[in-house]
């Protein structure tokens, strides 16, 4: 059994980038609701985008796939240890 599983909005037949944001951030909060909101540059109902906050177990995962240099980067970008 693997360790951990996705959520199946997370597969590797869906090609949509995925937004990492700070999910006790209030601000990122509205801005996403707003992104998704205004995410209608396709036919597909799911939108262009798929989001996951950096706090969730999702997140987490996809954090810990990037490689060492952009992950330092996206923690840096908002706040760094306080994120995760």
């Amino acid at each position: 059994k693997p360790l951990f599983t996705l959520p199946s909005i997370f597969t590797p037949s869906d090609a949509r980038p995925v937004v990492l944001f700070d999910g006790k951030c209030n601000l990122c909060n509205a801005g996403v609701q707003l992104v998704l909101d205004m995410d209608r540059a396709s036919d597909d109902p799911r939108g262009n985008l798929r989001v996951a906050a950096l706090q969730s177990r999702v997140g987490k995962v996809l954090l810990a796939r990037l490689p060492e240099k952009q992950r330092e980067t996206v923690l840096s970008l908002g706040g760094g240890d306080q994120l995760i």
